[in-house]
């Protein structure tokens, strides 16, 4: 089996660089970006599209299936980590957001730890690997999934550090393996040897 994780493409909030929930558009450019991806995945033997309904991955992956004529599932369970209620819609380097971040990290060893009504890190990662579990079990040979930079992060960090990862591994790894909007991450899957990452961050469509 392979696995095709993509980012959506860029979003207003990205463009802005403001905390983002799950109801913002993808900008022009994310669209532009989008229409690119579509025209490369298109030549790929793709059998399934599976993705997030939020609204910029949900845009994403409705273009690229006017191209690639593929069914397609709509998973609530690869939708990206949210941030507070409080932060969203705030600039990165807004004082409230920041002392979230500050906040964050003086928990960082208490993978239950959370500021209000966000997802935990343990609730995160057992969604994570849950959906990797769900792949496993899978028939098809090739599926494209539309979904979020930390959630693509969070099964890489899964992968290298096993299901008991912790939140500085996966912190680590957040920083360290950047993916770019519509970059292209491949899993490959075989009971004999599980999980390989194959390439990571693959954006040679937006060149």
């Amino acid at each position: 089996m392979r696995i095709y994780l993509v980012r959506h493409g860029e979003s207003e909030a990205n463009r802005l660089e403001v905390k983002q929930g799950s109801d913002v558009s993808l900008s022009e450019h994310g669209k532009e970006q989008a229409l690119f991806l579509a025209h490369r995945v298109e030549r790929l033997p793709i059998d399934v599209v599976i993705a997030s309904p939020y609204k910029r991955a949900k845009q994403t992956a409705e273009i690229i299936l006017e191209h690639l004529k593929k069914p397609i599932e709509w998973r609530t369970d690869i939708v990206e980590k949210n941030h507070p209620s409080e932060v969203v819609g705030l600039s990165h380097s807004d004082p409230k957001a920041l002392e979230v971040t500050r906040l964050w990290a003086e928990n960082m060893t208490n993978p239950d730890w959370r500021y209000s009504d966000e997802e935990t890190f343990s609730e995160f990662s057992a969604r994570a690997a849950g959906f990797l579990q769900h792949l496993e079990k899978r028939s098809e040979g090739h599926i494209l999934v539309v979904s979020h930079a930390g959630f693509i992060r969070m099964l890489l960090t899964l992968l290298v550090f096993g299901n008991n990862a912790t939140y500085q591994q996966f912190s680590h790894l957040f920083v360290l393996f950047r993916n770019k909007n519509t970059g292209i991450t491949v899993f490959d899957y075989t009971v004999e040897d599980g999980w390989t990452v194959q390439t990571w961050n693959d954006h040679a469509h937006l060149s």
